[in-house]
């Protein structure tokens, strides 16, 4: 029977065991606290946002914005009139801008876009606070900011555009300025 109690109190599993349980009550603790730590790095750390899914927004923002023009007033109206000249505007610096960046990405070259996207930035602000203030379309403006914060947007969005895209094969580069092109330019007016 001793024999049976020095064993016992000191057999391999129970020697183990009380390492092995502080261990186990140690992960626990960790793991526990682990979301919370993720939650705060995730608030800290800047959201990545795909250069070219900005460039759609902006296109889609002035698309929505068109839309509702046409749905709340007929083309011999002054207000779309005004509205359909501010979308021309803002169509063709915008395209300038998209043209001048996918010229870049096919030469391989660090774009220079600032006039460009100052000049896009300004006009297709111009024309969503004309939309806005005529219609009830309060939350249309919001996501853009300001000329300024959008046409550095602008720029950062192109020069991450040309910089993925800048060590790859020239026809590789073509095939992505023609895809620039196709998916981020406005479209004419009428097409809406």
């Amino acid at each position: 029977m001793k024999m049976a109690t020095i064993a016992g109190s000191r057999s391999p599993v129970r020697l183990l065991a009380r390492p092995t349980m502080a261990m186990l009550l140690g992960v626990a603790f960790l793991l526990s606290t682990a979301p919370d730590q993720r939650a705060s790095a995730q608030a800290t750390a800047p959201a990545q946002i795909d250069p070219e899914l900005q460039l759609r927004e902006l296109k889609i923002k002035a698309s929505d914005a068109a839309a509702l023009i046409k749905s709340g007033y007929k083309p011999g109206d002054p207000i779309y009139r005004e509205a359909l000249n501010r979308y021309d505007d803002a169509k063709a610096t915008t395209n300038a801008f998209i043209d001048e960046l996918a010229d870049d990405v096919v030469l391989g070259t660090p774009p220079k876009l600032g006039d460009n996207a100052q000049r896009a930035a300004s006009a297709i602000i111009f024309f969503i606070q004309y939309v806005r203030t005529n219609t009830q379309s309060a939350g249309l403006l919001d996501i853009l900011g300001s000329v300024k914060d959008l046409a550095d947007s602008l720029v950062k969005a192109g020069l991450d555009i040309e910089q993925r895209w800048h060590d790859r094969k020239k026809e590789e580069r073509e095939y992505k300025a023609k895809s620039l092109k196709d998916g981020i330019e406005l479209a004419d007016w009428s097409k809406l």
